[in-house]
């Protein structure tokens, strides 16, 4: 499938594009709440976890795309990486609260998935919808 088609290509429907613009958010940052949990080693003072991991592959992925690409995609997570420090940091619920809200956010993009007509793109490349799913949330807004 051509790259430049894939993931628009099953987003068309404004009410799916809506669904996303919100629901690619919310699962990012629920994945980065769960993601941050996950110890990997211990760098002076500092705990490196699976989060931190996943940034640095999400930022690499995005340097290959350009660079208006990487420091939009830099500033997106960083802001998410922000919400979520804050959440776990004052909702003593914040794994069940981030647990409700991930799935919900699927349940959601699942439904705008039915009401577009077409096959979430995760079934036919996950790793095309892990990457662009969030490229995709912020086209929504820029164009």
């Amino acid at each position: 499938m051509d790259k430049q088609l894939s993931y628009e290509f099953y987003h068309q429907h404004p009410i799916n594009k809506a669904i996303h613009f919100v629901c690619i958010p919310a699962i990012v940052l629920t994945s980065m709440n769960f993601l941050d949990e996950i110890k990997l080693f211990k760098i002076g003072d500092r705990q490196i976890t699976t989060k931190d991991l996943a940034k640095v592959i999400y930022y690499m992925r995005y340097l290959n795309n350009s660079w208006k690409v990487f420091f939009t995609m830099v500033i997106y997570i960083t802001l998410l990486d922000s919400l979520s420090e804050y959440w776990k940091g004052h909702d003593k619920n914040w794994f069940k609260n981030s647990r409700n809200v991930f799935i919900m956010s699927w349940l959601l993009q699942f439904l705008g998935h039915f009401i577009e007509g077409r096959r979430p793109t995760l079934v036919d490349s996950l790793g095309t919808a892990v990457f662009e799913a969030p490229m995709f949330s912020i086209r929504y807004i820029t164009g």
